[in-house]
Formats: C-alpha cells, sequence, structure tokens
C-alpha cells in the first residue's frame, strides 16, 4: 500500500505537514478558532493518510472511510464537514457525529474533543483494541491510551503518538510522519 497522498511528489507531504504544522494562529478570538479548527481538521486527514489499517479491516465497506467526531462545541465537525470531498486509501471519507460510546461500531477514525475529559475513557474503551484511529487535542489523550494527540507548542500545532496504543490497535503508522511527532508511552 502507498500511504503518500497521490497529489504530491514523495516527501513533499511530509515538509507541508512540517510547514503546515508550525503555523502561527492568527488570534485566539472566533475566527481565528474557525482557522484552528479547520487546520487541525486537514492535519487529521493528512495524519490518516500516513496510517495503514489491516488489509481485513478496509474489506467491509471498501467505499468509505468513516469518521467519527465526537465534538461537545460542535466546531471541529464542522470543521471536517467542510473541507472539500475526500478519498484515504482509495475509499472517500464519510463524517459522522457521535454522541455517545455505544455510536462508535462503524468507526475508522474517532476525533474527540470534550474540554472536560469525562468521556474519554468511555470512548477508548468502546473501541478497545479495534483498527480505529483515535485522534484529540486534548492535554493527556495519547497517554490516557489515544493514539495521536494534537497539541499547541507555543504557536504552533504539534502531534505527539502513543505507538503502543498504535500498535493494540494494529494500526501502523508512517516512519516519515513519526520523525515530526513527539512520541509518548513505550517507545518500542
Amino acid at each position: 500500500m502507498n500511504p503518500r497522498p497521490c497529489f504530491l511528489r514523495p516527501g513533499a507531504f511530509v515538509g507541508l505537514l512540517a510547514v503546515v504544522s508550525g503555523l502561527a494562529f492568527a488570534s485566539p478570538s472566533f475566527a481565528g478558532r474557525l482557522e484552528e479548527n479547520t487546520l487541525k481538521a486537514a492535519m487529521v486527514l493528512n495524519i490518516a493518510r500516513f496510517t495503514e489499517w489491516p488489509m481485513e479491516e478496509t474489506k467491509g465497506d471498501a467505499g468509505s472511510l468513516r469518521l467519527c467526531v465526537f465534538d461537545t462545541d460542535g466546531g471541529m465537525l464542522a470543521a471536517f464537514r467542510e473541507l472539500p470531498p475526500k478519498r484515504i486509501h482509495e475509499r472517500w471519507l464519510q463524517v459522522r457525529a457521535v454522541r455517545r460510546a455505544t455510536d462508535l461500531d462503524a468507526c475508522d477514525l474517532l476525533f474527540v474533543r470534550d474540554p472536560d475529559r469525562s468521556s474519554v475513557s468511555r470512548l477508548l474503551a468502546a473501541i478497545g483494541h479495534r483498527s480505529v484511529l483515535s485522534i484529540a487535542d486534548m492535554p493527556g489523550f495519547a497517554e490516557a491510551g489515544g493514539i495521536i494527540n494534537l497539541v499547541r507548542a507555543g504557536r504552533k500545532l504539534r502531534f505527539e503518538v502513543s505507538l503502543s496504543a498504535a500498535r493494540r490497535a494494529g494500526l501502523k503508522i508512517s516512519s516519515r510522519l513519526l520523525k515530526l511527532a513527539t512520541i509518548v508511552g513505550d517507545r518500542r
């Protein structure tokens, strides 16, 4: 499987992600939050391009890659829905909102935004060891069992990866992407 986007030369996406993740945020205003959400949504989709799911997981619905969004304020859900239609690994991205941990049965990706963190453990327990790429933008998400956490470093957007959580889910994350990440937890 070729994990790089078809519209970029080899290595170009990694360079682009480095530039995008280093962009400064305009302001903490409403418009700034919208821009930040859009940047995070694009980053999540590009991270998915550099993630490989087990073959048996992708056979169920070869036409779509299902992104479930648990977002208590709705900003990230809107940002994902505003992006133009995307194909990742030959599958069309399908975005849907989830409200409960019991709604996660048909998810390939899970994005979580819950400022009070009350739902994180229930959501991660609900996906268990299934091949779901879990991503959030909350402090400590990767340490709590999530796979990827988007973090602000000053005015820049970076990401942390838990390799042990990715292994438990049976997902392979490209080494080219991992070069840009902060690895948390077990490094094996």
